[in-house]
């Protein structure tokens, strides 16, 4: 019986399984970046497959566009303004978010006239997440049949002067849109694993009896 036993678990140990991923991807097109949400689906991980082990969760934002300032005042004013953005996604159960937020951007012109508009290009702005999720409870939500939904949201923010105080008419043209990537890490059981629990169950219901 030990010989056995001890035959056994060496031979588990040389053929436990194997390392495979599945991946997803998609793109989010361009919609208006002030103040958005935007659903999308994603399949499930099939756990016929084998046994998950962790989700690696990617993607890129990509924000350009341009900001318009009117000066609404009755003097010359110099103008500044800084612009930033702050981009989540998030899954099923609106447990978990991943938040990308850059840095401000400043824009600014001397001497703009009364009535006078400036128009700025944005700088494009490409935002970069990646996140490897191991936590059980993530792994159970995203086991199953059928897809899962997501939800990609975020907003831009700005703030701005006027060395004179001048009213402004403030009017921002952005766009933003996303290329996500989820990808399932799973273990898969080699054959003679299985066959060799098979097997050992067999052994040990027959000694039982």
């Amino acid at each position: 019986m030990k010989k056995i036993l001890v035959l056994v678990v060496c031979l588990l140990s040389a053929s436990l399984g194997f390392g495979d991923f599945v991946k997803h991807t998609g793109t989010i097109a361009q919609m208006d970046a002030e103040d958005f949400t935007q659903s999308f689906e994603a399949p499930l991980f099939n756990s016929s497959l084998g046994t998950l082990d962790s989700i690696l969760i990617e993607f890129v934002v990509t924000t350009s566009g341009t900001i318009s300032a009117t000066n609404n005042g009755s003097g010359y004013d110099t103008f500044s303004i800084d612009l930033w953005q702050l981009t989540s996604i998030v899954l099923p159960d609106s447990s978990f978010g991943s938040v990308i937020s850059d840095p401000p951007t400043n824009y600014s012109t001397y001497d703009v006239a009364p009535d006078e508009t400036v128009v700025y290009t944005v700088n494009p702005f490409v935002g970069n997440f990646s996140t490897t999720v191991t936590q059980e409870s993530y792994l159970d939500l995203l086991t199953g049949t059928g897809n899962g939904t997501f939800w990609f949201d975020g907003s831009i923010s700005y703030t701005w002067m006027a060395t004179y105080a001048s009213p402004y008419t403030i009017d921002l043209a952005l766009n933003t849109g996303m290329d996500w990537t989820i990808q399932y890490n799973y273990t898969v059981p080699e054959p003679m694993t299985l066959v060799i629990l098979a097997g050992l169950s067999l052994f040990v219901r027959r000694k039982i009896a």
